[in-house]
């Protein structure tokens, strides 16, 4: 009952002509892992139909949705979303707190933009960032909702942390945070350079 089936690294997705074969796969999928020293991670597993009310699939950070056309539109997960706005918060926190506006600024720059690292355990580069990370998308939503919230961030003067940026940021250092976009970083590329050093220093406060 499997027409499809993929697998990238420990994430699977598998594909069944109806919901028995699908039930069957569901029960029998915990025993063959067993056999082999493994467990399913039963919080990150889920069965999926087109009889739900949201009709939509989540898979290696992407959320693909039917349209009436009959395409597909995919778009970034709302979990990475989420995960994308906290650290601009995170990034924001530190600054408020160690007034250290170059190293916000990279983190600005690490999220928005795009980079290549270059290991020599490997054959090939890995290419990392908003572009490399999510150019399946069909749908920019996702990017803009993240523009939004990172602007409202930038801008924010009241409540605890609008207080610390307003002490801690010149109208000088706004400007030039606010050119920074997720939407431009994706359509142009955007692409930076860090060594290593840079980007533990960049995202340690993310932990």
């Amino acid at each position: 009952g499997v027409f499809y089936y993929a697998r990238f690294v420990d994430d699977i997705i598998i594909f069944c002509n109806n919901r028995v074969s699908q039930e069957n796969v569901w029960k029998k999928i915990p025993g063959l892992l067993d056999s082999l020293g493994l467990q399913i991670n039963e919080s990150k597993s889920y069965k999926w139909n087109d009889q739900q009310k949201v009709i939509s699939l989540t898979y290696l950070g992407y959320t693909f949705v039917p349209q009436d056309n009959n395409i597909i539109e995919i778009t970034i997960a709302e979990q990475k979303v989420n995960k994308i706005k906290t650290r601009i918060t995170k990034s924001f926190v530190r600054f408020g707190k160690d007034g250290n506006f170059c190293k916000l600024k990279g983190r600005i720059k690490f999220l928005t933009g795009n980079f290549i690292i270059y290991n020599s355990s490997t054959l090939l580069p890995i290419r990392i960032g908003i572009y490399f990370n999510y150019n399946m998308i069909t749908s920019k939503t996702s990017l803009y909702e993240l523009d939004k919230y990172y602007q409202r961030l930038l801008h924010c003067r009241t409540g605890r942390l609008g207080t610390r940026l307003r002490i801690q940021m010149t109208v000088i250092q706004q400007k030039e945070l606010s050119k920074y976009s997720f939407v431009f970083g994706f359509e142009r590329h955007v692409r930076h350079y860090f060594i290593s050093a840079m980007i533990a220093d960049i995202t340690n406060c993310w932990r």
